[in-house]
């Protein structure tokens, strides 16, 4: 409780919490393995379990072996995954974080008979995994009635699941007999701002057009698929 009220963001919370369940492992004499990144740092932990695990809707370990990490700089091997898959998985479903939390929901949503809404709007999604996605477009009757929106500029992450032009998809509760229907999503880009006064927007541009430019080659180049 004393975490949860703290000044500290839903991360910092979440590694905070992971660092006490290291604590508890070291306890417990579990070996750390050899690697020039510390595996189990907090840090390191954290940002596997949002954006890897949660971030690709993996459901067991088995999962998590094969899974192609896109966007994780350090390679894991088949040892270090499964050393990270105990630490950040405990058995029973005793989830202890907001990753955690986020998972159940993608379990409900997957557990859906029939969606619940016609329409889903959603804004800020520029840091959206495509598990979030998937919630939304679990929730929602009719796959082009999800609508989206977000700034690149403003992502605190490269390549949020938006930014993937092709296909968006549309799960069933009963995917072994019908399967997904895919459909390709319309991505439209706002070319104009109302919002900024004319010398304030000339000032900016050429920061933005560096910023914009810088991301567009780096998403290119790596396709980073969550934050």
């Amino acid at each position: 409780s004393d975490v949860c009220s703290s000044d500290l963001n839903v991360n910092e919370v979440t590694a905070h919490l992971i660092a006490q369940r290291i604590e508890a492992l070291d306890g417990q004499g579990v070996a750390r393995p050899q690697s020039g990144v510390e595996l189990l740092s907090p840090a390191f932990a954290e940002a596997e379990l949002r954006r890897v695990i949660f971030g690709l809707g993996v459901v067991d370990d088995q999962a998590y072996l094969k899974v192609e990490r896109t966007g994780r700089r350090t390679p894991l091997n088949p040892q270090q995954r499964q050393l990270v898959w105990n630490l950040l998985m405990p058995p029973g479903g005793d989830w202890f974080t907001w990753p955690h939390r986020r998972m159940d929901a993608l379990a409900a949503a997957r557990a859906l008979e029939r969606p619940i809404y016609d329409h889903v709007f959603i804004d800020e999604c520029q840091d959206m995994t495509r598990a979030d996605l998937e919630i939304a477009a679990r929730l929602v009757s009719d796959p082009s009635h999800l609508v989206i929106a977000g700034d690149e500029a403003q992502a605190l992450h490269l390549g949020p699941s938006y930014r993937r032009a092709g296909q968006v998809h549309r799960y069933y509760a009963s995917e072994s007999a019908r399967g997904p229907e895919f459909r390709l999503w319309q991505h439209h880009r706002l070319t104009g701002s109302y919002r900024l006064p004319l010398r304030i927007c000339e000032a900016v541009q050429p920061l933005a057009e560096a910023i914009a430019s810088s991301r567009a080659a780096q998403t290119a180049a790596h396709d980073v698929v969550a934050p």
